[in-house]
């Protein structure tokens, strides 16, 4: 712990530079120049902490130091999150979120925000699963001070916001796609140049993302790159992954999974420390890699210094996640609100508690987009990428990055790119719909790349159909739960439909426990937000009576 002043406490559990009092983690293009360690101390402790953040170019973190105050930021990804709280007039502030829980003596949960953990697997806002512990917004500045009284004060300051404006609204489609491809090789150099010739580690699944980074890297002649996947042998996304692989001529490790070396897996003690290390109060990461890169390690399958590039995420910046319903530029607040929690709030069915918890909800959601009233129109797609990219994207996608920090790997995301993202905020919404200008060019620079036809280029992994996922469940239940399924909408989400997934998902915990709680399941990942709040324990039988009557109420299983 270091003392800055007093009233001030920091803590830094992970490895932090410094110049003077400047303290920061990561690396940083400024220009073309890379700044790490200490030269990236030295840059902000030179510069306005704002003018600093403007223009370093990739994933860091930062704490200031001043006579009487200190600022705190995080880049556009929070990268390395700070966290902060108050007791007995005292500041708090770390990058172990734990530590400040234990500093203001915080030891139970906020209602509302264990509340809305259980349907999303993250807390938005500044919020945190303590009431007293807060973190800081991804593109935020946080100066702390004290009033001429004594009183803790807090400056909150967004250098940065994901908002789509100044659109390109002169270029072509085909001038979109050739400027979109030159401001990417840049961003992909700069991964290159961060990697100065280690070995370039990429989780290549099925989709179009992590191949994007894949063929471009081939473009680029960077031979040093190793590829894997993981799951069932022969799912969808190990039969695709390894054709890419194949047609790049890039190196491919599969990681195996099945029910006994997953439950051996998640009920581990590297698996305690990792949630302990990663989840930082707030969330709840997708930890399907996660076993895969241990067994990376553990097997020396990649070098140590190997540098890891998921392709986190294409699919969101260039417009996937847009709702149909919000297509038109201008729609109410009341569908911008309806479409994020249908599509988020949605770890398990809460009909049964809706009319008393979506208030509450709606003011968080209105209150993180900047909104004030709950009425009137707004343009929604641009409002709802925003809210996105603040809290699920960065809380929960891209925070799995978070595994390659807990096993000591680098990590580099060209997809996040600054002048990337850039880009795709001046694209014009029509571009972005369905991401059709980004699928297009994917398929197009994969099928030359590749020396192949364009309907093979186009080939993806493919989900599982509802309807077999319903009778697979339906097949292995009791008649009375297929009835209830059947009479709910299964809203599993498109990553978790993979079949590897689901038998991953019962394979954590025991067999009864899963089928106990089987009727209440919305999606495979419901159950990690159960187990984080205390709930559940994997390694048991059964579900505490407590548990299942909170389930009942909150789905309303009696209505049923």
């Amino acid at each position: 712990m270091r003392i800055l002043d007093k009233g001030f406490k920091v803590h830094f559990r992970d490895q932090w530079h410094n110049n003077a009092n400047t303290f920061t983690r990561g690396s940083a293009f400024v220009g073309e120049c890379l700044l790490e360690e200490q030269d990236l101390s030295s840059y902000f402790s030179r510069l306005s902490t704002e003018t600093a953040a403007e223009g370093a170019n990739g994933f860091w973190g930062m704490v200031k130091q001043y006579e009487s105050y200190i600022v705190i930021a995080a880049d556009r990804m929070r990268s390395y999150p700070l966290f902060y709280g108050v007791s007995q007039n005292t500041v708090f502030v770390s990058d172990d979120a734990y530590w400040v829980k234990d500093a203001v003596g915080d030891e139970e949960f906020d209602e509302i925000s264990k509340n809305e953990f259980l349907l999303t697997g993250y807390v938005t806002g500044c919020h945190t699963l303590c009431k007293n512990v807060k973190q800081i917004q991804a593109g935020e500045i946080i100066v702390i001070d004290f009033d001429e009284g004594g009183t803790v004060r807090f400056n909150f300051a967004s250098y940065y916001n994901f908002i789509h404006d100044n659109y390109f609204e002169n270029l072509s489609k085909e001038q979109l796609m050739h400027e979109q491809e030159q401001i990417l090789l840049k961003a992909v150099g700069r991964l290159i140049n961060f990697a100065r010739d280690r070995t370039i580690v990429i989780p290549l699944s099925g989709g179009y993302d992590s191949r994007l980074l894949a063929t471009t890297l081939k473009r680029m002649n960077y031979r040093n790159v190793i590829t894997f996947t993981y799951g069932r042998i022969n799912n969808p996304e190990y039969l695709m992954s390894r054709e890419v692989a194949e047609r790049l001529e890039y190196k491919w490790i599969f990681i195996p999974y099945d029910n006994e070396k997953a439950y051996e897996w998640y009920n581990s003690s590297e698996r305690k420390n990792f949630n302990l290390y990663s989840d930082n109060l707030s969330t709840i990461l997708p930890d399907r890699e996660w076993p895969a890169v241990w067994e990376l390690k553990n097997q020396n399958l990649i070098p140590q210094d190997s540098v890891f590039a998921p392709g986190h995420s294409g699919d969101f910046i260039s417009g996937g996640h847009i709702p149909e319903a919000l297509f038109k530029e201008e729609a109410s607040q009341e569908k911008l609100v309806s479409e994020i929690l249908k599509k988020h709030y949605v770890m398990w069915n809460w009909q049964g508690v809706k009319q008393e918890w979506s208030s509450t909800f709606t003011d968080k959601i209105l209150n993180c987009i900047e909104i004030k009233s709950h009425k009137g129109s707004c343009n929604a797609a641009n409002l709802y990428e925003k809210w996105n990219w603040q809290e699920n994207q960065i809380k929960r996608m891209v925070n799995s990055v978070k595994i390659y920090d807990f096993f000591g790997y680098d990590y580099w995301l060209p997809l996040w790119d600054y002048e990337y993202m850039d880009f795709w905020c001046r694209v014009p919404l029509i571009y972005r719909i369905n991401k059709s200008l980004y699928d297009e060019y994917v398929v197009n620079i994969y099928a030359k790349t590749a020396h192949i036809s364009i309907e093979k280029a186009e080939k993806r992994a493919p989900a599982i159909e509802k309807s077999n996922v319903l009778q697979k469940i339906c097949k292995k239940s009791m008649t009375s739960i297929s009835k209830l399924l059947s009479k709910e909408k299964c809203l599993l989400s498109k990553e978790e439909f993979r079949e590897e997934d689901w038998e991953q998902a019962s394979g954590r915990m025991t067999k009864n426990l899963y089928n106990t709680l089987l009727p209440y399941m919305v999606g495979r990942s419901s159950c990690a937000t159960l187990e984080r709040l205390g709930y559940i324990s994997y390694t048991r039988e059964d579900v505490p009576e407590a548990t299942l009557k909170m389930l009942s109420n909150l789905r309303d299983i009696k209505a049923l």
